[in-house]
Order: structure tokens, then C-alpha cells, then sequence
């Protein structure tokens, strides 16, 4: 005769709508750190923990797939070692532990290049907060030059457009300025969109040249060419 394992299921659901949130990460840790298992909501907001020993149990919600809603621990914890402990007992289902999860603000916009309209992809978006101009989250443009940045609290942000794989194009913060203290502040909601936090990034310049022996005249590879301009910045290779 075999005793079925512990289970520990609920819904999970957006905390003013009521609306149930699929692809939320649902996971369970042992209080005494032996073991957790992780599942998924379904369409209907719900998950099943199983397969779970007696014990104490601490769950964590994560918006892992969409980052659009802030994880948190049951039961409405911000973190998971502040979560309330909850119990499993093989043989017998604990129910009802259920979550209601807060929809953060986001920001978005499309990157192109300047002078041709290209839109650029794979640019590195990055938001900081005012007045601490801590780095918040970063996102990359999609193939139509497309961006969004979500999980932001209320207030007030600043936002930096780099060309982080390439390094074709100049870096600078909305709207259109070279140093973060010219930046334009961006004020964001919970559960709003502030859209239209547009880009258009300039080439980068560049100096080509030959490097040969003073002798022969003969080429040389592999020398390294470093340039900086008159007041020490400005540096390439």
C-alpha cells in the first residue's frame, strides 16, 4: 500500500483585478534547506507543489517568464527568508496558499539609427533611479529596435541607450544628451506604461590608417593603436 507524497497548492492572481496569472514560477524550499520543487501556474492562476516529504515549507511567486509583476513570498513577504513557514504532510494536500501579485510600472521605446531611421537591435537599455542613480534593469531591443523595461516602482527614472555588443554607435541618455545629469527625468506608476522613451543613436567616429616598418616599408600586424584627444578622453583602439 503506498502513502501518496505532501502537496501544497493555491491560486496566483494580479492583487487588484483578481485576474489569475499564468507562467508564474511557483517554488518550495524546506525551511531546514533540504529539498524544494518548482512549478508553473496554468491558465487558470493554479499550481500543485507535490511529491513533497513532511515539513516546513517557504514559497516564493516569480513573474520569471513576462518580469512584469514583483516576486514575492507567501504570505505577501517581500523576501523568502521573511516567508511564512508552511506545513506539508505526506499523505494529506495543504491548500488555499495563495498569492496576489502587484503589476509593476514599465518603460519603452523604439531605438534607431540617426540619419537613416534603421532601427537597431541589440541595444542595451538601462534605467536608474532618481536622485540615487542606482542601475535598475536593463533590457535589450529587439529586431524592430523595440524595448520595454518593466518591475519599476513609482517615481521618477533616467535612462541609458549603450551599443554594448557592437560598440558601433554612441551612448547617451534620454533625450539625446551625453552625461546622466542632462538626462530627462521619467516619471513611471504602478501598472502604467510610459511609452515613447525614443532613441536616435549617432555612428560612432573612427581613424584608419597603416602601420609599416621604417625601414622596409614592409606592413606590420597586430600592433595596437591607441587614440585619446587633447584633453584625455575620447579613448579607442
Amino acid at each position: 500500500v503506498l502513502t501518496p507524497f505532501g502537496r501544497i497548492t493555491g491560486t496566483v492572481t494580479d492583487d487588484l483585478t483578481g485576474e489569475p496569472l499564468e507562467g508564474i514560477c511557483v517554488r518550495g524550499d524546506r525551511v531546514d534547506g533540504f529539498g524544494g520543487h518548482d512549478v508553473y501556474t496554468d491558465a487558470d492562476g493554479r499550481y500543485e507543489l507535490w511529491g513533497l516529504e513532511t515539513g516546513s515549507y517557504r514559497l516564493e511567486f516569480d513573474d520569471c517568464i513576462h518580469e512584469r509583476y514583483f516576486s514575492e513570498s507567501y504570505d505577501d513577504r517581500p523576501t523568502w527568508e521573511a516567508g511564512d513557514p508552511v506545513a506539508a504532510m505526506v499523505g494529506e494536500p495543504t491548500t488555499g496558499i495563495d498569492a496576489a501579485l502587484t503589476l509593476g510600472g514599465s518603460i519603452s521605446g523604439v531605438v534607431i539609427a540617426d540619419g537613416t531611421g534603421q532601427p537597431l537591435e541589440g541595444i542595451c537599455v538601462g534605467v536608474y533611479d532618481v536622485p540615487n542613480e542606482w542601475f535598475h534593469y536593463g533590457a535589450y531591443t529587439d529586431s524592430a529596435g523595440r524595448y520595454s523595461v518593466g518591475l519599476l516602482r513609482s517615481g521618477d527614472y533616467k535612462v541609458r541607450f549603450s551599443d554594448c555588443r557592437r560598440g558601433e554607435y554612441q551612448d547617451e541618455f534620454y533625450n539625446d544628451v551625453p552625461y546622466p545629469n542632462a538626462a530627462t527625468i521619467i516619471g513611471v506608476d504602478l501598472r502604467s506604461e510610459t511609452s515613447g522613451v525614443d532613441a536616435a543613436l549617432s555612428l560612432k567616429g573612427a581613424i584608419s590608417g597603416t602601420v609599416t616598418d621604417s625601414q622596409t616599408g614592409e606592413p606590420i600586424a597586430d600592433i595596437c593603436v591607441e587614440a585619446s584627444n587633447e584633453l584625455g578622453g575620447g579613448w579607442g583602439y
